[in-house]
């Protein structure tokens, strides 16, 4: 799973349009194996969304973000968290953490059945 997270630096940016970098996060077995960080790029959230896709991110963090630009990520498949405020690399490590748990939970479910 690769995740971005809309950034101010190190730490979430309150609003995806006052993002001055992207810091995204590679996982391999709910682990976070890799991180890059990238300055934003001045375009619009259409481009973003488009970009971020062809960079295969499968979710989004952020705080803040207006309608018209999360219906251009879930529209390229991306999955937008919103509402997070706080260091981006901790924002990550609890989704795939609750991520982890979810599938734990799947697994346990189809175990039973």
């Amino acid at each position: 799973m690769r995740i971005a997270v809309a950034s101010r630096g190190l730490e979430i940016a309150s609003s995806f349009i006052q993002s001055q970098n992207f810091n995204y996060y590679t996982t391999i077995s709910c682990q976070i194996v890799a991180s890059q960080n990238m300055p934003e790029q001045g375009v619009s959230p259409e481009e973003h969304a488009d970009l971020m896709r062809k960079m295969d991110v499968d979710v989004l963090i952020c705080d803040e973000i207006s309608d018209s630009a999360r219906t251009a990520f879930e529209e390229q498949g991306i999955k937008v968290v919103e509402g997070k405020t706080g260091n981006a690399l901790q924002a990550a490590e609890e989704y795939v953490a609750h991520v982890a748990e979810c599938d734990d939970e799947c697994d346990d479910e189809e175990e039973d059945e």
